[in-house]
């Protein structure tokens, strides 16, 4: 069973509100965001990319660059740890049986 994923921001700014909304159905991401102005509403594009990837792409760069990274490695570590306690748990609840 899959379960969607939806978040979304509001952002409160002088002259202008952001809202960004985004979905997971399927594997699916859909992301959209809009800046709201007294001239109306304006979609901003978003460029598609997948956050795993660019998370290792950066920490290669770092590598290769001898630059620190913005994430230790015990940030990083504990990530892990929650990821897979947070799977342990999901599928704990998917094999209950339904009522």
């Amino acid at each position: 069973m899959i379960i969607p994923f939806t978040v979304g921001y509001e952002a409160y700014f002088e002259q202008v509100k952001l809202v960004y909304h985004e979905s997971d159905t399927n594997g699916e991401v859909n992301a959209s965001m809009y800046a709201y102005t007294e001239t109306g509403r304006e979609e901003i594009i978003l460029e598609s990319a997948n956050p795993y990837a660019k998370s290792l792409e950066h920490a290669i760069w770092c590598l290769k660059n001898n630059c620190e990274s913005m994430l230790s490695l015990n940030d990083a570590i504990s990530s892990v740890e929650q990821a897979l306690e947070l799977k342990s748990r999901l599928s704990e609840t998917s094999a209950m049986p339904s009522l």
